[in-house]
């Protein structure tokens, strides 16, 4: 009769399992070694790169490049804050940091050259093309680590901290760069790859009957430790490709981030649910014991 008066929501998360067996977490992992592999495969890298140069050309010769294509925009021949422009990180000193407010933006720039809206399509299209070469596209945020040079040009801290790890290694500044603080279409594929693994073993496991499915912890919890498994096996890896420099993933940290705080999010959200229905069971506990006090 009690179970009858409990509420009778319909929750996956209570209807399946939220923890992971030992078979779950030894997929996790391996798949997030194919996402290190895949972050930092050098052929692969080639591969890409390969498509943003044919985007480069005047009449690019794949279709792929000819979708990304940026030949001729003026926010690739633009420096910031008077700096003599120069083909050094060009991407990091201006024309292409979307968060830029010293009149570099490209988003700006693009707008001025094509108009309102085709302006808007080509910077989104010209900043995705960058991710495909070698050097990837500029972290959002970057212009607001400038600085002013004793010679009165502008610097950026991250040239500064590239360059330094590059001496120390014996490495180029723009590949320590490439490996620390780029975005690239590469480590974003690689996270893609990782969430269409994770699925696919989710949906196999259910057909095959092993287990009765997964609810959004479980599914969360998964995708973090191959996020993680990621992060750590792509460092060891470009480290042992680079000298000593570590590739940092930084498409994995951000999904790594985001998973957590959905995680998070989650336990709370199970938590105060859980925390209703025992007040709501002690409650109508309560008005059962009265009722039957009355009626003796």
């Amino acid at each position: 009769m009690i179970i009858h008066m409990m509420p009778q929501e319909n929750n996956d998360s209570y209807l399946r399992d939220d923890y992971l067996d030992k078979n779950d977490v030894i997929t996790a992992v391996a798949v997030g070694i194919v996402g290190s592999v895949i972050s930092t495969n050098e052929k692969l890298k080639l591969f890409l790169h390969a498509i943003h140069d044919d985007s480069s050309l005047n009449k690019p010769k794949k279709m792929l490049g000819k979708m990304l294509h940026h030949s001729g925009d003026y926010n690739d021949c633009i420096s910031r804050g008077g700096r003599p422009f120069s083909t050094y990180l060009h991407r990091l000193y201006g024309g292409h940091d979307i968060l830029s407010l010293q009149g570099d933006n490209p988003f700006t720039i693009l707008c001025g050259q094509y108009g309102i809206p085709k302006g808007i399509v080509q910077a989104v299209r010209h900043s995705l093309a960058d991710t495909f070469s070698k050097n990837g596209g500029v972290l959002p945020g970057s212009s607001f680590l400038d600085f002013k040079r004793e010679d009165g040009n502008v610097g950026n801290y991250i040239d500064e901290w590239s360059k330094k790890m590059g001496r120390l290694v014996k490495l180029s500044s723009q590949e320590v760069y490439a490996e620390l603080f780029s975005i690239k279409m590469q480590d974003i594929g690689s996270v893609a790859v990782i969430k269409l693994l994770l699925k696919g073993y989710e949906k196999a496991m259910v057909v095959s009957k092993l287990r009765e499915g997964y609810s959004e912890i479980a599914s969360s919890q998964l995708r973090i430790i191959a996020l993680f498994t990621t992060a750590l096996a792509s460092f060891g890896l470009g480290a042992v490709q680079h000298k000593g420099i570590g590739k940092v993933n930084l498409p994995v940290f951000l999904a790594l981030a985001h998973e957590t705080t959905h995680l998070r999010s989650l336990n709370k959200k199970d938590i105060k649910m859980i925390t209703e229905r025992n007040d709501s069971l002690e409650t109508r506990l309560a008005i059962l014991e009265q009722s039957a006090i009355r009626a003796v």
